[in-house]
């Protein structure tokens, strides 16, 4: 009798009901003295009759299906891709802009560059500005050549004078290598002796 008193004082020394407690209550389990979970011999934990199991008084080792997960953080936001610089393209027909034969700015041509110039607005935000020269095909290929390559490097010094940046303005000349319409009319080939210029980044 005395052994069987000796065992139960040495087993309840090394067990103990937790008198722990949560914001959900006290604990359900029972715990060793040194806080240990105490398990049965086929794994599962023992529980007191004092605590209540819930989500927020369960412990991993004993309910991991009860203990509440961290909320994973929540995606971050796709992160929209700046626009694209938006396009815009002007034609100057030469008959209209430029001095017959010539890479002379006609004062019509000076207004539609202006009014280009107000159109941007924000002159730093302008991105690029080419200004390719084409002619028709009366001429020699070299003559035809040089004089796309001066009036396109006329609408550059124009819009430098109007204080858009020189390094933002490319030039090109593409002789009569580039029609829009025939060449077999008096129609096609004005059609052909023109200056495109493109802006990349205009602000609207």
């Amino acid at each position: 009798m005395k052994k069987m008193t000796v065992i139960a004082a040495s087993v309840a020394a090394t067990f103990a009901f937790s008198g722990q407690t949560f914001a959900g209550g006290q604990s359900p389990y029972v715990f060793t003295s040194n806080g240990e979970p105490v398990k049965t011999g086929h794994g599962p934990c023992l529980y007191n009759a004092h605590g209540t199991l819930n989500s927020e008084t369960a412990i991993e080792e004993c309910n991991p299906e009860l203990v509440q997960k961290e909320a994973a953080p929540a995606p971050k936001p796709l992160v929209e891709p700046p626009p694209a610089p938006e396009a815009k393209t002007i034609t100057l027909e030469a008959d209209t802009y430029f001095d017959f034969d010539k890479s002379n700015l006609k004062p019509e041509g000076k207004d539609t560059l202006n009014a280009l110039v107000r159109d941007m607005g924000d002159l730093n935000a302008v991105a690029n500005i080419e200004a390719v020269g084409h002619t028709d095909s009366i001429g020699t290929d070299e003559y035809n050549q040089g004089l796309s390559e001066r009036r396109a490097a006329t609408v550059k010094d124009y819009l430098v004078d109007q204080g858009v940046p020189g390094d933002k303005i490319e030039t090109q000349g593409m002789g009569e290598s580039n029609p829009i319409a025939t060449n077999q009319t008096r129609e096609g080939r004005a059609q052909n002796r023109r200056v495109e210029i493109t802006v990349q980044g205009t602000a609207q």
